[in-house]
């Protein structure tokens, strides 16, 4: 073959590879978290016939495996028979086997997958670092080196940087956008897209952080209201079908910059695999999509594509905002900031998992919470939108917020972000002896005599920022009196640098924070329906106000029916309930 020809073929084979590429502009990842559990009998059988289609299609894809796969020689013996083109990363599930191996005590909660027993964040970071430790350990003991990928449905900020800088991890699977699902209520993240995180919030995008994907990406209109319309659960919805997971790689994949997560869990029956599974993959291969593993993906990530946009809904997300419309109304704006998640240094005690970042609409948690926008335009950028022609006047609460300031324009207003500083707040007050010193006669009485002035100490409180989040929200709800508990926690637990406030019994702080009247009145939460409906009554309260730190958790111990209350709001560190008249 002469020179010229084959500079010829070569060239058109170039372009040919370089049209395919720009066809298939957005990345698949396949995603296949691996775990052994009770209700699964023959795991090799699971993992055998999962594989066999992924290779049937001659995909690369990654496998997230539990310390208890590593430590099934069976299984082992199956994964290092895979070709190539896999990828072998850690699923950070804490199991009873897995701890023991650890050195760290299990939180037996009667069920594997409650928050506080199956994710880090249930931990100490003291008995976060020594799982992470052993599992990735035991991986470089059969392997021989450490994963790149590792992922979870929500891997907790300390315990993602602790293996970014020990272990070079790159990349982590977390789970998508959820009100309530499974006990784990993750609410605000990027709607389903790819995004690099703060270094101190997992939920929170950055231009610097670890990567982030994102497990079962919801449709942008009715997964909004229900985490069932995604790429994992759509069949079990009446009416849909391969052709709405076809939609959902059309809306994030088949874009620049677009990448979509999908795979099947491993601990499922084998027969799963030959259906939905086998179904998904062969419309990636007609379509000529580009697939990709984690830390493939990983490596030619540049930032994250914020624009979503289907039939009935659109997402513009930035650094600095989320902005959520479906139909002809605003539903979902919140605003990204850097800020401390809540389980970063304090484990999480309960069974449910709450991330919840900070909103001015959102309308899932309050249907109210909406703006009628109409057929206004919108124009988003990295700091501020555009809402041109709006339907209806701004709504008072978004021009009350502290996240942003709204500017009237000659079409209609601009919304800037505001830059707000969000992060534990510390106050000073007498230590709780103290305050227990004055409630003593004895105590007056050494006084007056003289005596006893010692036992005059100061003491660091701590308000954290979750807190102070559903502090704002409270001030933007209508005037009305506020009620909190009347309790205080001598030896409750705590792991940040102050004892939360609450333990010593104080509680102005939260008429400061949300320019509310507050009363106490434990009867309230009495377990005698008549009693607590009452003292409720007499109370006057339009609000209920209770705190959660670590195992200190504020409950109403009566139905909200009983007691005639509704939530409005809740996150790792508050729950606020409104009296309904």
């Amino acid at each position: 073959m002469s020179r010229i020809v084959f500079t010829i073929i070569s060239i058109l084979l170039l372009h040919f590879a370089t049209v395919r590429i720009k066809a298939a502009s957005g990345v698949v990842t396949i995603v296949n978290p691996v775990r052994i559990s009770t209700y699964n009998p023959d795991p090799v059988a699971s993992i055998k016939a999962q594989y066999a289609v992924v290779r049937g299609f001659d995909f690369p894809a990654t496998w997230l495996v539990t310390y208890d796969v590593l430590n099934d020689p069976a299984i082992v013996a199956v994964l290092k028979k895979f070709d190539d083109r896999q990828e072998i990363g850690l699923f950070l599930e804490v199991t009873a086997n897995s701890a023991k191996a650890a050195g760290i005590d299990y939180h037996q909660t009667g069920s594997w997958h409650f928050a506080n027993a199956v994710l880090l964040s249930g931990y100490t970071q003291e008995e976060r670092i020594m799982f992470l430790d052993a599992i990735f350990a035991k991986y470089k003991s059969i392997f021989g080196y450490y994963p790149a990928a590792v992922g979870s449905w929500w891997t907790d900020s300390f315990s993602l940087n602790y293996v970014n800088q020990k272990y070079g991890v790159s990349i982590d699977l977390g789970c998508s956008d959820q009100f309530s699902t499974d006990n784990y209520s993750l609410w605000g993240q990027p709607w389903s897209v790819a995004f690099q995180s703060t270094i101190r919030h997992s939920g929170l995008p950055h231009e610097k952080g670890i990567i982030r994907l994102q497990w079962a990406p919801r449709e942008p209109g009715r997964g909004y209201f229900d985490s069932l319309f995604s790429t994992q659960d759509y069949f079990t919805q009446p009416g849909l079908k391969i052709d709405f997971f076809e939609k959902l790689i059309g809306v994030y994949a088949t874009k620049a910059n677009g990448q979509i997560t999908i795979g099947l869990e491993g601990d499922l029956p084998p027969s799963m695999y030959g259906d939905q599974f086998r179904s998904q993959l062969q419309l990636v291969k007609d379509k000529k999509l580009t697939v990709m593993t984690m830390n493939d993906f990983g490596k030619k990530f540049e930032k994250m594509d914020g624009k979503v946009i289907d039939t009935n809904a659109q997402w513009y997300q930035t650094g600095t905002y989320r902005l959520g419309i479906i139909g002809d109304k605003i539903v979902d704006l919140r605003r990204y900031m850097d800020y401390t998640e809540p389980y970063y240094e304090r484990p999480n005690r309960e069974r449910t998992l709450y991330i919840n970042l900070p909103a001015v609409f959102d309308s899932k948690s309050d249907p109210d919470s909406v703006w009628d926008i109409g057929q206004a335009q919108v124009r988003s950028y990295e700091d501020f939108f555009d809402i041109d022609f709006p339907k209806t006047s701004i709504p008072q609460v978004l021009y009350d917020s502290p996240y942003f300031r709204v500017k009237t324009t000659a079409s209609g207003y601009r919304i800037f972000t505001k830059t707000i500083k969000l992060e534990d707040q510390i106050l000073t007050d007498w230590s709780i002896e103290t305050l227990h010193a004055f409630k003593s006669v004895r105590f007056w009485l050494r006084l007056f005599k003289g005596q006893g002035f010692g036992q005059f100490k100061k003491e660091r409180y701590l308000i954290s920022a979750d807190e102070q989040i559903a502090l704002i929200y409270l001030k933007s709800k209508p005037r009305g009196l506020v009620l909190v508990a009347d309790r205080e926690c001598l030896q409750c637990e705590y792991h940040s640098s102050a004892r939360p406030a609450v333990y010593a019994n104080l509680r102005d702080y939260v008429s400061r924070y949300s320019a509310k009247q507050v009363v106490r009145n434990e009867q309230v939460f009495l377990t005698d329906k008549d009693i607590a409906r009452e003292a409720l009554v007499k109370s006057s309260a339009r609000y209920v106000y209770l705190t959660k730190y670590e195992s200190y958790i504020e409950t109403l111990p009566l139905s909200p029916g009983d007691l005639g209350v509704r939530k409005i709001f809740e996150n790792a560190n508050a729950v606020i309930w409104e009296v309904v008249k």
